[in-house]
């Protein structure tokens, strides 16, 4: 299938979303995406996504499951066999990425940003890491390690370096941000290209994080259904969204007609709308339910007479209290302190907050931090160092009672489901790594803000759902592929994120690792 002379040049739009790029392909506003569709072939997505954003771009790199590659949300993880929260890194993800077979099968590769990565030493080829992610998870570096400085060096940083989750209030610093988005977009295009040219590379990658910023900040000035929608905001700034995905538009018509010959990929890993859904209700679910620990909480202070009070108790209005902590600090003060402290230092610190005082160790089952979905962990004998859960009958027992009381829960406002599905990841995944993960995954309705539910079993649960950005992520993502390689003009049936490595690597003729989990796409490719 391969010739030796050919390329690969694989694009990320980070989080874009699915059905905003096929409407504004459609209506013209997207036109090198467009053609690309026109001339190649065109499907969705699926993948692990619905567990959280933090384990698709592992399950993209090194083709597995998170049960095998053992990242689920790697912002914010329980540490296996304690109950403290952690992040994840680069090299705590198992497995070898896919392009790391294709430069040893001898093809020259070219990797800028491929999120939660890292250098592999010596590789035949260039890679840049952490140059301008949206979510660093390995410290700012390259192979050959002279090509970060150089490139900083020509090209300089990206210009939302130095951006720490700012809150923006005029209408000059929402066209601030927009103005660095396209030119974040355009900086990245033009260091790719030179990559890619200086490097001779057959297969190249690069990770266009802009839509996923847009996405997270902005997606209110681009629903009108948002609750925090400005028209008059809009009218002035005008949609952020677009504006970046145009940007990327602009710069993928700039790598085709750099590299006329190449085969092209476009693709994303996961989705993006209104961030929403019921989170903030997991706590008191849980409660009710008899789920959650009753007795003196770890590390809390003792109320007098001795009896310990839990400040961040298994209750909702201690998840609250949590995550309005970032409503009270300042974001330029915690940036300022970030920068001040090493990295892993403040990792360490901001994620063990999340622990202090809770009472997971008395709980039957407890949730943990997500984004997309509900996360909830089983406090399991063997496992945790508390267990109160047997293996077996008794685990799979819990697991039922809790997926259908979620399953029972509808939305106080639009008396509908307010749960499309609760998964036991046991039933869906394989791997040795399956205690890394969360236990069940409650998926809530898409882009419906949930602050109320009720069943007859749980009565009626309220309270206010907090999200500090207006964007969330969703699950689905794409693929557009077009070359002498891929079929012309065909949209296919769904496939699985896990098909891309073994697809790349068949490109080039290279077999893919037996433990990977996806399969060629061989409805894609020409004979």
């Amino acid at each position: 299938m391969s010739q030796t002379d050919q390329q690969v040049i694989a694009v990320v739009l980070e989080s874009a979303e699915v059905s905003l790029i096929s409407r504004w392909c459609d209506e013209g506003k997207l036109p090198a995406i467009q053609r690309l569709r026109e001339q190649g072939v065109w499907c969705e997505l699926t993948g692990p996504g619905y567990i959280s954003s933090g384990c698709v771009w592992p399950s993209l790199c090194v083709g597995t499951n998170p049960a095998k590659h053992g990242i689920g949300f790697f912002h914010r993880e329980l540490k296996n066999g304690t109950y403290r929260m952690i992040k994840k890194y680069a090299d705590q993800v198992v497995g070898e990425y896919f392009w790391d077979s294709l430069a040893k099968a001898g093809h020259r590769v070219a990797i800028l940003d491929a999120a939660l990565t890292k250098p592999t030493p010596g590789v035949n080829g260039v890679i840049l890491c952490d140059w301008g992610s949206e979510h660093p998870g390995w410290k700012q570096c390259s192979e050959p390690p002279e090509l970060f400085a150089d490139v900083s060096q020509r090209f300089g940083e990206h210009p939302l370096a130095d951006w720490y989750q700012r809150r923006l209030h005029t209408v000059e610093e929402w066209r601030e941000l927009s103005d660095k988005l396209i030119q974040g977009a355009q900086i990245r295009t033009d260091i790719f290209c030179d990559m890619i040219a200086r490097s001779d590379s057959r297969f190249a990658l690069a990770n266009y994080s802009e839509p996923h910023w847009a996405g997270h900040m902005c997606w209110h000035l681009h629903d009108p259904d948002h609750p925090e929608y400005d028209a008059d905001l809009v009218a002035k700034v005008g949609d952020v969204i677009l504006d970046s995905y145009r940007a990327c538009d602009r710069g993928i018509a700039q790598i085709v007609e750099r590299f006329p010959d190449a085969n092209m990929v476009v693709l994303s890993l996961i989705g993006m709308g209104s961030h929403a859904g019921g989170e903030m209700l997991l706590p008191e679910i849980l409660d009710r339910l008899g789920m959650a620990g009753k007795g003196p909480a770890r590390n809390s202070p003792r109320e007098p007479g001795g009896s310990r009070r839990a400040l961040f108790g298994n209750t909702a209005a201690t998840t609250q209290i949590i995550q309005r902590v970032e409503q009270v600090i300042s974001p330029d003060l915690m940036r300022r302190v970030k920068n001040a402290v090493p990295e892993r230092l403040w990792d360490t610190v901001t994620r063990g907050v999340l622990s202090v005082g809770t009472n997971w160790k008395n709980s039957i089952a407890f949730s943990v931090p997500g984004d997309n979905s509900g996360l909830i962990r089983i406090n399991l004998k063997g496992r945790e160092p508390k267990g109160k859960v047997e293996p077996g009958r008794e685990f799979d027992a819990v697991c039922e009672q809790l997926i259908t009381a979620f399953k029972e829960l509808r939305d106080v406002s639009t008396g509908k489901p307010a749960v499309t599905d609760v998964y036991k990841l046991r039933d869906l995944l394989k791997g040795p790594l399956i205690d890394e993960l969360p236990d069940l995954v409650v998926l809530w309705q898409r882009g419906v803000p949930i602050s109320a539910v009720e069943s007859e079993r749980l009565g009626r649960i309220e309270l206010e759902e907090f999200h500090k950005r207006p964007g969330g992520h969703w699950h689905s993502g794409f693929l557009i592929a077009s070359g002498h390689h891929f079929k012309r003009g065909e949209a296919l049936p769904t496939a699985s994120l896990l098909d891309v490595a073994p697809t790349m690597l068949a490109l080039f003729d290279v077999e893919a690792p037996q433990e990977y989990d996806g399969e060629v796409m061989r409805g894609m490719l020409r004979v």
